[in-house]
């Protein structure tokens, strides 16, 4: 992390009040680090949705210390164990030296009566908190039955001081990513786009209910989200950036959309391998000049698209610009659907939206 964007974060932190919650609240805070390897973890010990601080093995784990004393045999540190490994695959890192640090942790939080304040987050009000930052402390301070001071962030403030992506779409342009972040439908993070909703009601429902659809550069996932909250059965984006794949991924399991919405790391310009599977739909918003292989997403709609493709062009471009894609004998009809916003600040519509069937 660069000296600017520690200073940042810092400052961010400061204007942020303190506020302490009880152990009844603390037990209901929801884990917000959850994704794909640690929901996995959390489903096969039987618990569904997104898990809260009474949840997590951190709180059995420190629990049983406090109760038993350190026992190396004991069933919650197995269970911690085994979380860290689904957590850690694939990362350095030696997770009996994890173990180690979290038995020292709780000793110092139990010894000291001061710690600095987790970070929370909410995406609809204080009744829906999410652990950003501090889930040791949280388990903690629920295993000692002690009240503790935090502070809570709206999700937009939370996401800028623990950004989990080093590709943040847009830091340079007045800090927005390009594509605003909803949750359950409300927006919680404004992007340079912010018409994602009203494109998504100019799309033929016949395009989205009961659909498979590939949402080409899924960017933060959103579309795919929304979709699939519309009608669509079956979502899955594919993103250039592990960052943003990852958290899209994040993202669909805290709208409780994991067994139908997925995200997968796929660059289009050097793939690894070809996109499997057929779907029904294709989203392409707004990608086609960013791309240098232009041939490959033409591969992708014409080998894994089984009836339409919705696609946004460029600002200010007409069909014209697009000859390999508008003159192509593979589409029976092209239907203009209406046009888009430029984008937040300039709300000019110069973006064609149109549908393609096969």
């Amino acid at each position: 992390m660069g000296i600017f964007r520690k200073l940042d974060r810092m400052q961010t932190m400061k204007e942020i009040p303190t506020r302490t919650i009880v152990t009844s609240e603390i037990e209901k805070v929801l884990f917000y680090q959850i994704k794909p390897e640690t929901l996995t973890f959390f489903r096969d010990i039987g618990i569904s949705g997104v898990p809260s601080v009474a949840d997590t093995p951190h709180y059995k784990f420190a629990r049983s210390i406090l109760e038993n004393g350190r026992q190396a045999s004991s069933s919650e540190e197995e269970l911690y164990r085994n979380y860290l490994q689904a957590s850690w695959a694939g990362k350095n890192g030696d997770i009996e030296d994890r173990i180690n640090k979290f038995a020292d942790h709780l000793n110092l939080f139990v010894s000291s009566r001061s710690t600095s304040a987790p970070l929370l987050t909410t995406f609809l009000g204080d009744n829906d908190l999410y652990a950003v930052d501090g889930n040791h402390r949280l388990a903690f301070s629920l295993a000692t039955n002690r009240n503790l001071e935090v502070k809570i962030a709206p999700f937009n403030k939370a996401l800028k001081i623990f950004n989990p992506m080093k590709e943040y779409y847009g830091q340079g342009n007045k800090g927005k990513p390009y594509q605003s972040i909803y949750f359950n439908k409300r927006m919680v993070v404004t992007g340079r786009r912010v018409d994602l909703i009203e494109r998504l009601n100019l799309i033929p429902t016949e395009a989205i209910n009961g659909m498979e659809i590939l949402d080409i550069a899924s960017n933060f996932g959103m579309s795919s989200i929304m979709a699939n909250i519309n009608g669509a059965k079956k979502c899955t984006g594919i993103e250039r950036s592990k960052e943003l794949v990852n958290f899209s991924n994040k993202m669909s399991i805290l709208h409780a959309r994991e067994k139908s919405v997925h995200f997968l790391q796929h660059d289009i310009d050097h793939p690894e391998k070809p996109i499997s599977g057929f779907y029904d739909t294709a989203f392409a918003f707004s990608i086609y000049s960013h791309l240098k292989n232009k041939k490959n997403l033409f591969e992708i709609i014409e080998k894994c698209i089984k009836k339409y493709v919705i696609f946004e062009t460029h600002p200010h471009t007409k069909i014209e610009d697009y000859p390999e894609l508008f003159d192509s004998k593979k589409f029976r009809s092209c239907d203009f659907l209406g046009n888009l916003n430029y984008s937040y600040d300039r709300p000019e519509k110069c973006r064609g939206l149109y549908i393609l069937t096969k």
